[in-house]
C-alpha cells in the first residue's frame, strides 16, 4: 500500500494555500512547500503547515491536519464538529489521526476512520473549514 505524503500551508508572501512536499530550512522557523523535484518552492507560514491524512471527506476532498469536520450520524440523528489532529489528543488511542471534539458533550467515537470509511452505515464527514481560516468555528457549542 502506497501512502501519499503531502503537506499544505499558507504562503508567506500572499496567504494562499499550497500543497506539496514539506522542505524545512530551519526547524520550526522556516518551511517551504514544493514539488517532487524541489522546484517552485513557496515559503509558508510555519503555524499553518499540516499533513495530509490520506483520507477524503464525503465530497472527495483531501482531509488535512487542522481541518474542521462536520460529522453526521444519520442513524442516531446526531451531528458534531471536530478538528483533525495527529496523535492522541483524546487519550483514547495511541496512534494516527484523531478527532478533537469542538461540540460539547460528544459521546461519539473520535477515531476518524470510523467516520470516513463507514459512510455506508450512515456516518459521514465533511470539511467545513480549518483552524486558520475559520477560527470562529472553534467556539461552537
Amino acid at each position: 500500500m502506497n501512502r501519499e505524503i503531502l503537506f499544505r500551508g499558507k504562503r508567506k508572501d500572499n496567504g494562499e494555500w499550497v500543497e506539496g512536499y514539506l522542505i524545512p530550512q530551519d526547524w520550526n522557523t522556516k518551511y517551504f512547500i514544493g514539488n517532487i523535484r524541489g522546484m517552485d518552492l513557496d515559503e509558508i507560514i510555519p503555524k499553518t503547515r499540516g499533513q495530509y491524512t490520506g483520507l477524503r471527506d464525503k465530497n472527495g476532498t483531501k482531509i488535512f491536519e487542522g481541518d474542521i469536520l462536520k460529522l453526521v450520524d444519520k442513524n442516531q440523528n446526531y451531528e458534531w464538529l471536530a478538528v483533525v489532529e495527529f496523535g492522541n489528543p483524546n487519550a483514547t488511542y495511541s496512534w494516527g489521526w484523531q478527532l478533537r471534539p469542538i461540540t460539547k458533550q460528544v459521546r461519539m467515537n473520535t477515531d476518524i476512520l470510523l467516520w470516513v470509511e463507514t459512510e455506508i452505515t450512515g456516518a459521514t464527514a465533511e470539511i467545513i473549514g480549518n483552524i486558520h481560516d475559520n477560527p470562529e468555528l472553534l467556539g461552537v457549542e
